[in-house]
Protein backbone atom coordinates (compact mmCIF):
# COMPACT_ATOMS: atom_id res chain seq x y z
CA UNK A 1 0.00 0.00 0.00
CA UNK A 2 1.23 3.40 -1.24
CA UNK A 3 0.79 6.45 2.17
CA UNK A 4 1.59 9.68 1.54
CA UNK A 5 4.20 11.14 4.22
CA UNK A 6 4.38 14.93 3.76
CA UNK A 7 7.64 17.08 4.18
CA UNK A 8 8.95 20.41 4.11
CA UNK A 9 8.84 21.68 0.19
CA UNK A 10 12.72 21.38 -1.37
CA UNK A 11 13.54 18.71 0.93
CA UNK A 12 11.91 15.55 0.04
CA UNK A 13 15.28 14.08 -1.18
CA UNK A 14 16.89 15.01 1.98
CA UNK A 15 14.14 13.29 4.00
CA UNK A 16 13.62 10.02 1.54
CA UNK A 17 17.41 9.60 2.32
CA UNK A 18 16.81 10.04 6.38
CA UNK A 19 13.75 7.81 6.27
CA UNK A 20 15.95 5.30 3.95
CA UNK A 21 18.75 5.25 6.66
CA UNK A 22 16.78 5.39 10.09
CA UNK A 23 13.82 3.49 9.23
CA UNK A 24 14.67 -0.68 9.06
CA UNK A 25 14.17 -1.73 5.07
CA UNK A 26 12.29 -4.74 6.10
CA UNK A 27 9.70 -2.71 7.24
CA UNK A 28 9.08 -1.08 3.60
CA UNK A 29 9.37 -1.67 -0.26
CA UNK A 30 10.11 1.73 -1.15
CA UNK A 31 10.44 5.43 -0.72
CA UNK A 32 9.62 7.46 -3.88
CA UNK A 33 9.15 10.75 -4.88
CA UNK A 34 7.53 11.03 -7.95
CA UNK A 35 9.35 13.48 -11.12
CA UNK A 36 8.09 14.66 -14.22
CA UNK A 37 10.14 15.54 -16.98
CA UNK A 38 10.00 18.75 -19.09
CA UNK A 39 11.66 21.02 -21.19
CA UNK A 40 13.43 23.89 -20.54
CA UNK A 41 15.90 26.23 -22.69
CA UNK A 42 18.96 27.81 -22.19
CA UNK A 43 22.08 28.64 -24.02
CA UNK A 44 19.54 28.77 -26.90
CA UNK A 45 18.84 25.18 -26.72
CA UNK A 46 16.00 23.11 -24.98
CA UNK A 47 17.29 20.62 -22.32
CA UNK A 48 15.77 17.64 -20.23
CA UNK A 49 14.64 18.03 -16.87
CA UNK A 50 13.57 16.36 -13.65
CA UNK A 51 11.25 18.90 -11.61
CA UNK A 52 9.29 16.90 -8.09
CA UNK A 53 5.84 16.26 -9.12
CA UNK A 54 4.01 16.33 -5.82
CA UNK A 55 6.30 19.16 -3.97
CA UNK A 56 6.10 18.46 -0.70
CA UNK A 57 5.28 14.99 -0.81
CA UNK A 58 6.94 11.54 -0.46
CA UNK A 59 4.95 7.81 -1.18
CA UNK A 60 6.11 5.62 0.99
CA UNK A 61 5.27 1.89 -0.23
CA UNK A 62 4.27 -0.63 3.05
CA UNK A 63 2.15 -3.10 4.87
CA UNK A 64 3.14 -1.87 8.27
CA UNK A 65 2.80 1.59 8.51
CA UNK A 66 2.11 1.35 12.43
CA UNK A 67 5.65 0.26 13.06
CA UNK A 68 7.11 3.02 10.83
CA UNK A 69 5.55 5.55 12.84
CA UNK A 70 7.81 4.50 15.83
CA UNK A 71 10.95 5.87 13.08
CA UNK A 72 9.51 8.65 11.58
CA UNK A 73 9.46 10.10 14.98
CA UNK A 74 12.75 10.37 15.25
CA UNK A 75 13.18 11.62 11.54
CA UNK A 76 14.82 15.07 12.21
CA UNK A 77 12.43 16.51 9.18
CA UNK A 78 9.60 17.28 8.93
CA UNK A 79 7.34 13.92 8.30
CA UNK A 80 3.32 14.02 8.70
CA UNK A 81 1.84 10.71 6.97
CA UNK A 82 -1.77 11.71 5.60
CA UNK A 83 -4.98 10.30 5.84
CA UNK A 84 -8.75 11.64 6.98
CA UNK A 85 -8.84 13.51 10.11
CA UNK A 86 -7.16 11.39 12.60
CA UNK A 87 -7.14 8.35 11.03
CA UNK A 88 -3.90 7.28 8.88
CA UNK A 89 -5.31 5.54 5.14
CA UNK A 90 -3.40 4.34 1.77
CA UNK A 91 -3.81 6.21 -1.46
CA UNK A 92 -6.85 3.84 -3.04
CA UNK A 93 -5.81 1.14 -5.39
CA UNK A 94 -7.18 3.56 -8.37
CA UNK A 95 -4.32 6.24 -7.35
CA UNK A 96 -1.59 4.08 -6.76
CA UNK A 97 -2.95 2.30 -10.35
CA UNK A 98 -2.94 5.68 -12.04
CA UNK A 99 0.60 7.00 -10.42
CA UNK A 100 2.15 3.51 -11.47
CA UNK A 101 0.62 4.18 -14.89
CA UNK A 102 1.79 7.59 -15.52
CA UNK A 103 5.51 6.68 -14.09
CA UNK A 104 5.82 3.35 -16.05
CA UNK A 105 6.32 1.70 -12.40
CA UNK A 106 9.37 3.71 -11.84
CA UNK A 107 10.06 7.31 -10.12
CA UNK A 108 9.99 9.85 -13.33
CA UNK A 109 6.52 10.30 -15.26
CA UNK A 110 8.01 10.90 -19.16
CA UNK A 111 7.49 13.86 -21.57
CA UNK A 112 4.37 13.75 -23.32
CA UNK A 113 3.77 15.25 -26.94
CA UNK A 114 0.86 16.02 -28.77
CA UNK A 115 -0.81 18.59 -30.98
CA UNK A 116 -3.26 21.34 -30.55
CA UNK A 117 -6.18 21.24 -32.96
CA UNK A 118 -8.49 24.63 -31.70
CA UNK A 119 -9.40 24.12 -28.56
CA UNK A 120 -8.56 20.36 -28.18
CA UNK A 121 -5.54 18.37 -27.45
CA UNK A 122 -4.44 15.25 -28.83
CA UNK A 123 -1.36 13.40 -27.45
CA UNK A 124 0.18 11.58 -30.06
CA UNK A 125 3.31 9.86 -27.66
CA UNK A 126 3.65 9.62 -24.24
CA UNK A 127 2.25 8.96 -21.20
CA UNK A 128 -0.62 11.52 -21.48
CA UNK A 129 -2.07 9.53 -24.75
CA UNK A 130 -5.30 8.75 -24.28
CA UNK A 131 -5.64 10.68 -21.07
CA UNK A 132 -6.46 13.87 -22.87
CA UNK A 133 -9.76 14.31 -20.25
CA UNK A 134 -7.27 14.95 -17.11
CA UNK A 135 -5.67 18.37 -18.97
CA UNK A 136 -6.91 21.51 -17.58
CA UNK A 137 -4.32 23.67 -18.29
CA UNK A 138 -0.99 24.23 -21.44
CA UNK A 139 1.42 26.02 -20.86
CA UNK A 140 3.05 25.91 -24.77
CA UNK A 141 5.76 28.12 -24.20
CA UNK A 142 7.39 26.23 -20.53
CA UNK A 143 5.95 22.85 -22.23
CA UNK A 144 4.11 21.86 -19.52
CA UNK A 145 0.42 21.10 -18.82
CA UNK A 146 -1.59 21.11 -15.41
CA UNK A 147 -3.56 18.06 -15.24
CA UNK A 148 -6.31 16.88 -12.44
CA UNK A 149 -5.91 13.92 -10.59
CA UNK A 150 -7.94 12.35 -6.83
CA UNK A 151 -5.54 11.94 -4.08
CA UNK A 152 -6.84 10.97 -0.36
CA UNK A 153 -10.17 12.28 -1.19
CA UNK A 154 -9.35 15.39 -2.83
CA UNK A 155 -8.29 16.69 -6.27
CA UNK A 156 -5.68 17.65 -7.18
CA UNK A 157 -3.98 19.79 -9.86
CA UNK A 158 -0.18 19.04 -10.71
CA UNK A 159 2.23 19.89 -13.66
CA UNK A 160 3.12 17.63 -16.08
CA UNK A 161 5.72 17.82 -19.31
CA UNK A 162 3.53 18.37 -22.73
CA UNK A 163 5.39 19.58 -25.46
CA UNK A 164 2.76 20.63 -28.73
CA UNK A 165 4.57 20.29 -31.50
CA UNK A 166 1.88 21.39 -33.90
CA UNK A 167 -0.75 24.02 -33.85
CA UNK A 168 -3.57 23.43 -36.51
Amino acid sequence: MWYVIQTQTGKEKRTKDLIERMVPSELYSEVRILYYETKRKYQEEWHLEQKTMFPGYLFLITDQIEEIFLYLRKVPELTKVLGYGDDVVPISEKEEAFLTKISGGGNIVEMSYGIQVGDKIIVKEGILKGLESVIRKIDRHKRKALIEIEMLGEIRQVEIGLEITQKL
